[in-house]
C-alpha cells in the first residue's frame, strides 16, 4: 500500500476543518434569503462582517473544545455534542459583541436561529459524510493510521508486529530511540529507525502522523516521563503500550487500586 492510495486521520481532520470553515458563511447566507429575500446584500454590512467573524471564531473555538481531537472522531454523537458545544459558544460570543457594540437591532431574532439551526445541520452532515467516507475506504483497506513507534527494543518489536497485523488499519512508519545501542540498527521489525526522540520532532514537521506510541519498559519511569514531557508540544495522541501483550476487551478500563493505575481485565461476578 502506497500512500497515494491510503488515508490517515490528518487528512480526514484536515478535509473537515476545511469544510467546517464553509458552513457558517454559507449557512449565514443561506438564512438571510431564506429570512427575507428582499433584504439588500449591498445594505446588511453587519450581516457580512458577523458571517466572517463566526468563521474565524469557529476555526479557533472548535479546536478548543475537541472537535477535531481523534478520539472524538471515533464517535458521531460525540462529535456531534462537541459541535453543539463549539457552534453554541461562537454565536453567543457574536450576540455578546453585538450587544456590547450596539448593533444587536441589525440581527434579527429568527434570522439568527436560523443560522444557528442551519448550522448544526451542516457541520452534522460533514460528519456523518467523514464517517461514511471512512467506513468505506476502511472496507477497500485504504484508511490506515500512521504511526511512530518510541522503543527499538523487544517490546517495541512486539508493538509493530501487532500493529502490522492482518486486517489491521495501523501502520508503523517509523521507529526512534535515544539509546546509543540501538542507534547501530537500521530497522527495527521491517521499520526504519530514524533517529532520536530530538530527531522525532523535526521529523513530525515534514512527515505529520496520526499517533506516537511509547513502546519502552515501564520501569524507566523518568525516562518515560522526559520522553512524554518533549512531545507534548507536538499536535498529535501520544500513548503508551503496555508492557505485557494481552488480549483487552471492551469491558475493559482503567481504574484505581490505592492510587495507582490498574488495567481492570475481568470483574468478579456481581451477585443478584
Amino acid at each position: 500500500m502506497n500512500d497515494s492510495q491510503s488515508y490517515s486521520d490528518a487528512q480526514l481532520l484536515w478535509t473537515m476543518r476545511s469544510a467546517d470553515a464553509l458552513v457558517p458563511a454559507f449557512c449565514g447566507l443561506g438564512s438571510f434569503l431564506l429570512y427575507d429575500s428582499s433584504m439588500n446584500f449591498h445594505e446588511e454590512g453587519p450581516f457580512y462582517v458577523a458571517m466572517a467573524a463566526s468563521t474565524l471564531l469557529a476555526s479557533n473555538i472548535f479546536p478548543i473544545v475537541g472537535v477535531y481531537s481523534v478520539a472524538s472522531m471515533a464517535s458521531i454523537p460525540r462529535q456531534l455534542f462537541y459541535v453543539l458545544l463549539g457552534w453554541t459558544i461562537v454565536l453567543g460570543l457574536l450576540l455578546l459583541a453585538a450587544v456590547a457594540i450596539r448593533i444587536s437591532p441589525y440581527f434579527p431574532q429568527g434570522w439568527t436561529i436560523v443560522w444557528y439551526a442551519s448550522g448544526l445541520c451542516g457541520f452534522s452532515v460533514i460528519r456523518v459524510a467523514v464517517r461514511s467516507t471512512v467506513r468505506r475506504q476502511a472496507a477497500k483497506g485504504r484508511f490506515v493510521r500512521k504511526v511512530v513507534v518510541i522503543g527499538a527494543g523487544p517490546h517495541g518489536r512486539r508493538v509493530i508486529n501487532y500493529l502490522h497485523r492482518p486486517g489491521g488499519n495501523f501502520r508503523v512508519v517509523a521507529v526512534f530511540d535515544d539509546l546509543v545501542a540501538a542507534r547501530q540498527l537500521i530497522e527495527v521489525a521491517g521499520v526504519p529507525l530514524q533517529g532520536t526522540v530530538v530527531d522525532l520532532l523535526r521529523y513530525f514537521v515534514d512527515w505529520p502522523v496520526d499517533q506516537i506510541v511509547v513502546a519502552l519498559p515501564w520501569t524507566g519511569e523518568r525516562r518515560i516521563a522526559d520522553i512524554v514531557s518533549r512531545l507534548s508540544m507536538l499536535p498529535v495522541d501520544v500513548k503508551l503500550a503496555a508492557a505485557f501483550m494481552l488480549p483487552v476487551t471492551n469491558d475493559s478500563k482503567i481504574g484505581d487500586f490505592n492510587e495507582l493505575p490498574m488495567l481492570d481485565l475481568a470483574e468478579k461476578p456481581r451477585s443478584a
